[in-house]
């Protein structure tokens, strides 16, 4: 069963077609900034005042961006440009390994709608159930006459899925089922089931890059990312840009080596996990269901949840330095689906232990609490598609600085 968009057949041309260089840094700036004048926009983009009020007003044409003068201010060069949050839409699919999120974003990066489902695994027709009857719900959000402006579904999930049965050691039905997901083209079905352009992209690197999106702060070109899930994952931003490598699994942090007690090692994701945290809650008669179906809210975990933020902290500390010595990052970044005093505590930590590893030969990082949550990598998701129509492909401040110096 299809899911048909409605709409004008030549707006939704205009629409959805893809911008020109001029518009897609345009827009890019005006995301990045906010609202600004085309004199501002002429000095950061360093295009011509004339290509500047053109792309502007055919930016307005297509209701992509709105315009609205000072009051009292004739002069169209003051006339204000700010993205049009009904100028366009798209989907974020997050499937992780024990819940789905499925959100509806608007042009400004705010979220519209969304939904979500637990489950014990991620199976694949599972997943396609939810998507579809949740997404016309999620559809109806937007006005029929704005369905055209639909521009695609990101889709953030673990790569090799399939693995994850014996990496924690399951078998039987879930190792079988788990198994589909090497036959599967999700893409492909994704595409059958909503008549939609289909972006995908891995759940951590998504995370990483809606990070980049929200956070808006022009002083921080590199950072490292660290996103705690059912398991730990990453991204690393250098020069404004997040790096995804040649395979898609660049920053792959959770298979950074660690030291593990006084002679042991092993993996980063074997301790920061909410895996961990969901073993060592059952292993004290703690019901640990409100991992997965309250990541804002956790109140009954006492003493648990404290022993795993101060074991966390110290592993992401050692991950920290391996990071920094090989790119001089400016700060670590920590998010997760968990609440806010949890991200809180564990950042705190974090900088604490680092404060007492050595860290002769490096710049020691700042430690920063990341700036979304849990809906961290749907956001990311929803920005994939945003991104490959609307927008330049990296911090456009970067370059505005080098034009302007």
């Amino acid at each position: 069963m299809t899911l048909p968009l409605t709409g004008s057949d030549s707006i939704s041309t205009n629409a959805v077609a893809m911008r020109t260089h001029d518009e897609r840094l345009v827009m890019s700036l005006l995301k990045q900034l906010g609202a600004l004048q085309e004199t501002d926009i002429v000095q950061h983009s360093g295009l011509p005042l004339q290509t500047v009020s053109r792309v502007l007003d055919d930016l307005e044409k297509d209701a992509l961006l709105l315009r609205e003068p000072p009051r009292g201010a004739a002069d169209q060069l003051l006339s204000a440009a700010s993205l049009n949050p009904d100028g366009a839409f798209s989907i974020g699919l997050k499937i992780g390994r024990r819940t789905s999120e499925l959100v509806l974003m608007d042009f400004s990066g705010a979220i519209r709608a969304s939904a979500s489902r637990a489950y014990a695994y991620p199976l694949p027709d599972a997943i396609l159930d939810f998507l579809q009857s949740e997404l016309p719900d999620i559809l109806d959000v937007v006005p029929a006459d704005l369905h055209h402006r639909i521009c695609g579904i990101g889709v953030a999930m673990p790569f090799e899925l399939w693995n994850w049965a014996q990496a924690v050691g399951q078998g039987g039905s879930a190792e079988a089922g788990l198994a589909d997901w090497k036959q599967i083209d999700v893409a492909g079905r994704i595409a059958e089931l909503t008549e939609l352009p289909v972006h995908v992209q891995n759940d951590a690197t998504t995370a990483c890059r809606a990070e980049l999106a929200q956070r808006n702060a022009p002083e921080l070109s590199n950072f490292a990312y660290f996103f705690i899930g059912y398991f730990i994952g990453g991204g690393i931003v250098v020069d404004y840009a997040v790096y995804s490598g040649p395979t898609g699994n660049a920053g792959a942090l959770g298979s950074l080596p660690i030291i593990v007690g006084r002679h042991g090692s092993g993996q980063l994701l074997d301790k920061v996990s909410l895996a961990s945290l969901e073993f060592a809650l059952t292993q004290q008669g703690i019901d640990p269901s409100p991992i997965w179906v309250s990541p804002n809210a956790w109140t009954t975990f006492g003493p648990v949840l404290d022993q795993w933020i101060e074991d966390s902290a110290n592993y992401l500390a050692q991950a920290a330095l391996a990071c920094c010595s090989v790119i001089d990052f400016q700060a670590i970044i920590i998010d997760g689906a968990f609440p806010q005093d949890v991200r809180s505590a564990l950042v705190e930590k974090t900088a604490s232990v680092l404060e007492t590893l050595n860290t002769q030969g490096l710049a020691r990082p700042d430690v920063l609490a990341g700036s979304i949550g849990h809906e961290a990598r749907s956001l990311g998701a929803a920005t994939l598609p945003m991104s490959h129509r609307y927008f330049v492909d990296r911090n456009v401040l970067s370059a505005a600085a080098s034009k302007t110096n």
